[in-house]
């Protein structure tokens, strides 16, 4: 009798090893092209490089450049009297040293604020991706989840590295919609 209850509790306390494993799949390239956070990230990189882009500096630079073209234009022409092309070419070559400075300070300045919009969007990725991996596993945890694969995940192909996934849940809307759920409460409005 005694032999025959161990031999039960052995085959009890195994029963949850031999159970199913629960599988989900998410589909990852989905998340991040339709996070709320990623989105905004984009909107404000574009800000960023239309702001750079109408920086001061840049449009003198620009300024320069045209005016220094009109005076080539000038200096060109034989039709202009040789005073005239005299006087601007004296003009071209004093504009042209300023220019050059202008140009080394201006893609200083463009380098500068690529290199701070590098390191920004680094911080915001880092930040995605640690929120878009903690909702997966909290989704995962709560719905009894075993594992929980990428159905996106490509592998050097471009092939989803899952092939065939049989009884498996989706869980990617519902990981999306909470992640855009966190991001509308804690979006910052809009500069007015």
């Amino acid at each position: 009798m005694k032999h025959w209850l161990i031999t039960l509790l052995l085959i009890v306390s195994a029963l949850p090893a031999l159970a199913k494993p629960r599988i989900a799949v998410v589909d990852l390239d989905h998340i991040y092209e339709n996070y709320q956070r990623k989105i905004e990230a984009e909107t404000t990189m574009q800000k960023r490089v239309e702001l750079i882009q109408d920086s001061e500096r840049v449009r003198v630079t620009n300024q320069m450049d045209a005016r220094l073209k009109e005076l080539a234009t000038i200096i060109r022409d034989v039709k202009k009297p040789v005073k005239v092309r005299e006087e601007t070419a004296k003009e071209y070559q004093s504009l042209s040293l300023e220019y050059q400075s202008l140009v080394q300070e201006t893609q200083e300045f463009l380098a500068s604020e690529r290199k701070k919009s590098a390191l920004f969007l680094v911080e915001i990725l880092e930040a995605m991706v640690a929120d878009v991996q903690a909702e997966i596993k909290k989704t995962g945890e709560e719905n009894g989840f075993d594992l929980v694969l990428d159905k996106a995940g490509h592998t050097s192909s471009q092939t989803s590295s899952i092939v065939y996934l049989r009884d498996s849940t989706d869980i990617t809307e519902t990981v999306l919609k909470r992640l855009n759920d966190k991001a509308a409460k804690t979006a910052t409005p809009p500069a007015k």
